[in-house]
């Protein structure tokens, strides 16, 4: 039990100037007395505070905590003098409202006679008073229940005091208040003393009020008072042990003891609400956190409370408040404050503070870090399952020629050849993880419905077969199952058991598979984002087409669907009207098709693909919860893909055997349909940063071709150059691809349709995307830009001004959402008309939400028109001076041969292997670069034996090397590689740091041309070559980059690329003079 009071609540202090209890401690004392005088209320508005309740349910023995014994001193001589206080005040307070109430609330009517059966108000005189539903005592209000003789009056309460027999009711009807006794013992007083002591708490009956011992460390072991109903802790204990040794005191069972309570008093400052996060982040609460977790560690079935705290909305903790407004939770309010909405009470009976609170419990208590942890502990295991299955591979034929039909017939569904490693990958990830399916939807049978999930059951049962029991190696994940199964044993609806997917997909997902979070740029998209595209795409159909997303025949695709979210929200989602994206009487078409309700061949109207195994898994699940949410029934969704979208065509698809024919049978059904709608957030990354990292994006010439030959083709129009790298980013070709779709099977370009993305903002104003956004204005009829700002790569006011990212630590791009709308019915001859948005400066993560919700679509009045510039930038539009100033080097080749400052210029050296090729000592670089060379002198002897080069270039023995892209080259051109100590030479590494760098350009990327403006010195030129130093200075310039600074410096030493940062674009250098 928490028990929170504001510093408002207090009246003045009795006890003269020289009182010692500080406003903080009596501010407690009243909170606990409250606590203690009703413990099982939850904060009715209009409660007395320290009334006991009706049943007289009070507490009856209790011992305070405190940390040191001049606090413990305190409570024992101020703790009655402020409850005095307090309840005068409130004494004062009742007959005020009492008045009040008579005034406006009396009415004469003839009094019910007991042959009535009337139970109302009594009856005074022949008369019946009755009392207005917000008077304290009636029953129809939110205080306790009345009795039939209960009438509540200004007469004055039993005054609390030293004695016990102060507390009670007066014979006029007002509200009984506990009354206290408290006594301090500490470990100054010798062992009779203090059993003198605890046999005055264990003794008689309280007679309806509370005895209270307060000490300061001697009661928290060694206390025999099984009757003990409450321990307070009015100070933080440092302690887990005693933590758990005092609430033990209060966990003990004893006649007629039906509950014990910990009490903990929490001070909310004035003008706060208990739920902001300043407060339950403050120090007051650090008890609170200190005490559950201690009980957590002591007892699994509050562990379990604790995890599941945030999904139920009922907090290990029972909130009493005192002094604050049980509404708004706010201190000093009277309750009169305006919660028109957020007041009403919501599921089970939660008040919105309360799911404050039990956010924060898990947060601070609870198992996301225990849940991170497995991450680890995943990938180990699925490493460990994935080497058996190797072995078994190597070591059966019978399990090679099925590992091959399967290998075949992925090939197949998915669209490409996948690697036997990647399978292997996949195996494992499926063991690994249908376990946790099953405890998130017990019931569905999914591991037995979806294609997948059969074939890959199919292959487990081949090597259960021969002896290779895969799945034994989960036993170590068997605490992880059951903590999965924990957070959901009291919550079984579907947005709960979706939260928790998420949950744990999020906290495991990149330790178990990093190298697809790396490869795809794996994110989960808000909520809040995709519901605003989904609410645009339909407000947009409407008004371009005449038809909604839930109309007959609109095909709805989401091709890179991650976990889902698009297809689910789609499924759930209700529009501005209240009403469903997808109807009711609509439901079933869309996610079955015809042939569910009609005797006819149908297909699907919504779709989905997805190319990783388990987002895959996840969104399919997600999906189908999301229908049987609409309806009740689990229903398996027949319109997702495992594939993938870049190599979805009808060329060279075969059907497939076995279990995934079925997925093959939908891909080859979805290829040929006609979609007219495509939603996603699609893979950012732009690939891997260096070839070492074994983790290179898959190549797609086909799409790669159709970027060149438009994007490509209209950059070259408008800025006389090529493309830069931004035009090789996934999500890039995705649009791409995306155009292309809406075209039909045949590439109709003149068929209508929407695309709507969630993407980086670099669309919208990177230089080496110019010519895909002329392009795009060439393809289609309107342009809906939505820029969310959140650049983190930005600094000083520029970068707060972008505000909080979206994406969290997951992406530090910018983010927008692009709705493009091809409609024949406009002039194909005009480019698209462009209406663009951008949230405000400086805006939080939930402001850019609430701007969102507030926008509601694309087709809101908030969008204004833009017309882009000769240049085709979208924001930010220049009048295109700056291009025709003369640059101090030309970066490429632009048509305007000769017109740079300077023609000799080169960029830093590049190695993507420092740690390799650098280091501060001579000595430790020379062990380390003959260390390398071994390394590839022997993968160039299994090269010429016959090895691939491929097959020789695993990062295995990062220990030794590193293959970068460069000695790969180097492997594959066969060129032996020979320790030469004449290569090593000083680098500037990083301002005023040198390095030593071993100089070969068969090993490290880019060298030879800076290389050539810094030569190396002989030993015997060396001298020489320093007095001549001073002439042979080079001025650095930092490249293009988006965080907008500026960085000049001369040095005449040669540089490394990164020498001004590594997050700086790199640094190139020329000549300080210019040759004549």
């Amino acid at each position: 039990m928490a028990c929170s009071t504001s510093r408002t609540a207090l009246p003045p202090r009795g006890g003269g100037a020289g009182t010692r209890v500080t406003t903080e401690e009596a501010v407690k004392f009243v909170g606990c007395w409250d606590a203690l005088a009703d413990p099982s209320t939850r904060s009715p508005h209009g409660r007395t505070t320290g009334a006991v309740s009706a049943g007289g349910l009070n507490a009856g023995r209790a011992i305070a905590f405190t940390n040191t014994i001049r606090s413990s001193q305190r409570v024992e001589q101020h703790w009655n003098r402020i409850v005095d206080a307090v309840s005068a005040e409130e004494s004062a307070a009742a007959a005020a409202r009492d008045r009040a109430g008579r005034l406006a609330d009396t009415r004469v009517r003839p009094a019910a006679s007991p042959a009535d059966g009337g139970s109302g108000p009594a009856a005074t005189d022949g008369l019946r008073v009755e009392m207005s539903p917000d008077t304290p005592g009636n029953s129809g209000g939110s205080g306790p229940a009345a009795r039939d003789d209960d009438l509540v009056t200004a007469a004055s309460p039993g005054t609390p005091g030293s004695a016990l027999g102060a507390a009670g009711r007066e014979a006029d009807g007002s509200p009984e208040l506990l009354g206290f006794e408290v006594r301090h013992t500490d470990g100054s007083r010798n062992a009779l003393q203090r059993a003198q002591i605890l046999g005055w708490l264990r003794g008689g009956d309280p007679e309806g009020g509370c005895r209270i011992v307060t000490n300061a460390k001697c009661l928290t072991e060694g206390v025999d008072v099984p009757a003990l109903d409450a321990v307070l802790f009015l100070e933080p204990k440092r302690s887990q042990i005693d933590v758990v040794q005092a609430v033990g005191r209060v966990m003990r069972r004893a006649p007629g003891k039906d509950c014990g309570y910990v009490v903990l008093p929490v001070v909310v400052p004035a003008g706060m609400r208990l739920d902001d996060d300043e407060v339950l982040s403050g120090s007051d609460f650090k008890v609170v956190w200190s005490v559950l977790k201690a009980l957590r560690s002591h007892d699994e079935r509050l562990d379990v409370a604790i995890n599941t705290a945030d999904l139920t909305g009922k907090p290990p903790l029972r909130i009493l408040t005192a002094g604050l407004c049980d509404r708004c939770g706010e201190a000093g309010c009277e309750g009169d404050c305006d919660m028109s909405g957020a007041a009403e009470v919501s599921v089970q009976g939660r008040l919105p503070l309360h799911d404050a609170v039990a956010s924060k419990v898990v947060e601070q208590c609870g198992d996301r870090q225990y849940w991170h942890r497995w991450g680890a502990e995943v990938a180990r295991i699925t490493g460990t399952i994935a080497e058996r299955a190797r072995a078994a591979l190597r070591a059966s034929p019978r399990l090679v020629a099925a590992f091959e039909i399967f290998e075949a017939d992925m090939a197949a569904t998915v669209g490409r050849p996948l690697a036997r490693a990647e399978l292997v990958s996949m195996l494992a990830q499926h063991v690994v993880t249908v376990p946790v399916f099953d405890a998130l939807f017990s019931g569905s049978g999914f591991a037995d419905r979806n294609p997948i999930s059969k074939a890959l059951n199919e292959l487990l049962d081949e090597f259960k077969a021969a002896e290779v029991l895969l799945r034994d190696e989960t036993r170590g994940l068997e605490r992880f199952y059951a903590s999965v199964g924990d957070r959901l044993s009291e919550a079984a609806d579907s947005d709960t058991r979706i939260k928790v997917m998420l949950e744990v997909y999020e906290q495991f997902f990149a330790a178990a598979m990093p190298d697809e979070t790396k490869r795809l740029g794996i994110v989960y998209t808000p909520v809040e984002l995709v519901d605003f595209v989904l609410r645009s795409v339909d407000a947009v159909a409407r008004a371009e087409f005449g038809r909604g997303l839930s109309d007959p025949g609109v095909n709805i695709l989401d091709p890179f669907t991650g976990t889902g979210t698009f297809v689910n929200r789609l499924l759930t989602q209700r529009g501005a009207d209240g009403e469903y994206l997808v109807r009711d009487e609509d439901l079933p078409r869309k996610f079955h098709g015809a042939a569910r309700r009609f005797a006819s061949s149908g297909s699907p109207e919504i779709h989905a693909n997805e190319v990783v195994l388990l987002a895959y898994y996840l969104a399919a699940l997600k999906i189908e919860e999301g229908y049987r949410d609409r309806t009740g029934g689990y229903e398996p969704f027949e319109g997702i893909v495992l594939t993938d979208t870049f190599l979805l065509s009808g060329d060279g698809r075969l059907p497939g055997t076995g279990a995934i024919a079925d997925n093959s049978g939908r891909a080859i059904a979805q290829n040929e349909l006609p979609i007219q709608v495509i939603v996603a957030n699609p893979p950012w990354s732009a690939g891997q940063k260096s070839a070492g990292d074994d983790n290179p994006n898959i190549s797609y010439p086909h799409i790669e071709q159709r970027v060149r030959d438009t994007y490509g083709r209209r950059h070259k129009q408008v800025t006389g150059r090529g493309a830069g790298k931004s035009a090789g980013n996934l999500y890039v070709e995705a649009i791409r691809w995306a155009s292309d779709r809406i075209g039909g099977p045949d590439g109709d370009a003149t068929r209508p349709g929407i695309v709507a993305f969630v993407h980086p903002n670099s669309l919208s104003n990177a230089p080496s995307l110019a010519g895909m956004r002329a392009a795009l204005r060439d393809e289609f009829t309107s342009v809906y830009v939505v820029n969310l700002r959140g650049d983190a790569m930005k600094s000083g006011d520029e970068f707060r001004r972008e505000g909080h990212k979206i994406f969290g630590a997951g992406s530090r791009n910018g983010v927008q959402i692009t709705v493009l709308v091809r409609n024949p019915a406009m002039s194909p001859d005009s480019p698209a008309v462009l209406r663009y948005a951008e949230v405000p400066q400086y805006s939080t993560l939930k402001q850019k939400f609430d701007w969102l919700a507030e926008l509601g679509d694309v087709t809101s009045d908030q969008f204004e028109t833009v017309e882009p510039n000769d240049a085709h930038d979208w924001v930010d539009i220049t009048d295109g001076s700056f291009e025709e100033l003369m640059p101090v080097c030309e970066l490429a080749k632009s048509g305007r041969s000769g017109l740079s400052v300077m023609d000799d210029h080169a960029l830093g050296i590049a190695t993507n292997c420092d740690t390799y090729v650098y280091s501060f000592s001579y000595e430790d670089l020379c062990t380390r670069i003959n260390r390398l060379i071994a390394a590839y002198n022997d993968a160039l002897e299994l090269v010429e034996a016959g090895c691939t080069v491929d097959e020789c270039t695993g990062n295995d023995e990062l220990d030794r090397i590193k293959w970068t892209g460069t000695l790969k080259q180097s492997l594959a051109k066969r060129e032996e590689i020979v320790f030469d100590e004449s290569r090593i030479r000083e680098v500037l590494y990083r301002p005023f740091t040198k390095l030593w760098l071993y100089e070969d350009d068969r090993i490290l990327s880019s060298v030879k041309t800076i290389s050539k403006m810094f030569p190396p010195e002989s030993e015997r030129e060396r001298e020489r070559e320093r007095e001549r130093e001073r002439e042979r200075e080079r001025v650095l310039l930092p490249m293009q980059n988006n965080r907008g600074l500026s960085s000049l410096l001369a040095t005449g030493c040669i540089t490394d690329l990164n020498f001004l940062g590594p997050n700086q674009g790199g640094c190139r250098a020329i000549p300080r003079r210019r040759r004549s």
